[in-house]
């Protein structure tokens, strides 16, 4: 009996449940986006632009680590998913809280809100605060805004770079080239060549009209602004000159060095164009040129006469380095899959073009467990041959190292005769590319995608119209 009641009492729960127990409901992920109106400083206007922008950019149809340039990123409008927002958070922005040092950071968000007569507004707020003949630093970082807004207001800019350049003092000689130079390298970031080439105009009857060029500061801005600014286009003369030989090329560079700087230049000064390439030493090769990785005895770079890439690259696209400025060097991430990606398309459009990819042994790659040198060589084969495609050879040098005594224990590497051979062309080497051509002699280096890319490509397209290349290149 006493089980039957026990039974009897669980159907009652079952059937008549209590009245305080509800059914479950489905569960809905709760709306977390921002309410920007509330936003009360520009502070937090300014990290929701950069926030928002990244977001567009990160689930758009396009993944810019391919992307051979960045100049058509800066002549198309805002995603609305980033310029609504802001309108709203800067609804109740006034520009009297902006202060005058960080306009130009602040005009950003400005311009992505469509208010570009407060930016204008702002502007003339900050030229009246100063005179131009005393600091531009604060106008040219400025118009750096209109440069790099989205879309670049690119014609106001050059209306207001002209306005402020005519503020400038004619004696004020140092003041006017740093204020063009600076403002010719944001065109760059962007790929406005024309302009840039304007202004290098300008740079250049500048230099001829100064009778004096011995000025220490003048020097100075030769080798670090100046003539890295007007060197880095390629006119008619200078790919006439390359299409003739490299030699002729350096012979071209020479001249515009010796005409601003009144002497003959130095290899440091001038570049290492025209310089022997030097062999490359490695104790692992290999070759992927049939579509298989095998291991090959060791290439002399000239063993046949053509256009070559020597690819400096640390393993799986990380850099490693004995430099520690600050705590302990972990590190840190490359743009070689940008770089890998564009040294196939050349190769694709000139198949006759020699690939060597140059790595050495660190330990480690990635996060496998430590590894010998013979299988970290074959790992770092196995990554740029076969799972980046490239076609070529690949040299790896067994790097030599130290270890630090004591609980510290760490592994302190030595150059290697790679890097020691090169060590004044690649600077850190981390995503370093050399071109040399069919004679062996360096016409470019440095790297082959973003800014460069469009000085690469017209050296690399004067190169291989040489009579003897001529036959290899394929129409893109």
């Amino acid at each position: 009996m006493k089980y039957k009641n026990i039974i009897f009492m669980g159907l009652s729960v079952v059937l008549f449940p209590l009245s305080n127990i509800t059914g479950q409901t489905l569960f809905t992920i709760p709306d977390t986006t921002p309410d920007y109106i509330s936003y009360r400083y520009i502070d937090e206007c300014i990290s929701a632009y950069y926030r928002l922008d990244r977001f567009v950019q990160r689930t758009g149809p396009v993944w810019n680590d391919t992307v051979t340039a960045n100049a058509p990123r800066y002549l198309e409008s805002l995603s609305q998913q980033v310029v609504e927002p802001m309108k709203k958070c800067l609804a109740g922005i006034s520009l009297d809280s902006i202060p005058l040092n960080k306009a130009a950071e602040y005009s950003m968000a400005l311009f992505a809100a469509d208010r570009d007569d407060d930016v204008e507004r702002l502007f003339l707020r900050l030229q009246d605060s100063m005179i131009a003949d005393k600091d531009t630093k604060y106008i040219t970082d400025f118009l750096s805004a209109y440069i790099f807004a989205r879309p670049s207001r690119l014609e106001k800019m050059e209306k207001l770079y002209h306005d402020i350049k005519l503020k400038i003092h004619p004696d004020s000689v140092f003041k006017g080239i740093q204020y063009r130079t600076t403002i010719a390298w944001y065109l760059e970031m962007v790929g406005n060549q024309e302009f840039r080439s304007q202004i290098a105009k300008e740079l250049v009857e500048i230099t001829d009209t100064l009778s004096d060029k011995t000025d220490p500061r003048y020097l100075k801005l030769m080798r670090f602004s100046i003539y890295p600014l007007v060197s880095s286009f390629m006119p008619q003369e200078a790919v006439d000159s390359l299409m003739l030989s490299t030699d002729a090329y350096r012979n071209y560079l020479a001249s515009i060095w010796e005409s601003m700087a009144g002497y003959s230049g130095s290899e440091n000064e001038i570049g290492s164009y025209a310089i022997q390439a030097t062999n490359l030493t490695g104790n692992y090769w290999y070759s992927n040129s049939g579509g298989k990785i095998d291991k090959i005895s060791p290439l002399s770079l000239n063993e046949v006469p053509t256009v070559s890439i020597i690819y400096f690259v640390q393993g799986g696209c990380h850099s490693n380095s004995i430099n520690v400025m600050y705590g302990r060097n972990n590190g840190r991430p490359s743009d070689c899959w940008r770089e890998l990606y564009k040294i196939r398309k050349v190769m694709e459009q000139y198949p006759t073009i020699k690939l060597f990819v140059v790595t050495n042994t660190f330990g480690s790659f990635a996060d496998a467990p430590p590894l010998t040198p013979e299988q970290e060589a074959d790992t770092l084969a196995d990554y740029f041959l076969n799972f980046h495609k490239l076609k070529g050879t690949q040299v790896v040098y067994k790097t030599e190292f130290i270890r630090l005594p004591g609980y510290d224990n760490r592994r302190v590497d030595m150059e290697t005769e790679n890097q020691l051979a090169y060590k004044h062309i690649t600077g850190i080497g981390h995503n370093t590319v050399v071109l040399i051509d069919e004679r062996g002699k360096i016409f470019h280096y440095g790297v082959l995608t973003g800014p460069q890319s469009i000085i690469a490509d017209a050296r690399i397209k004067a190169v291989m119209s040489r009579p003897g290349n001529r036959s290899s290149a394929i129409a893109p």
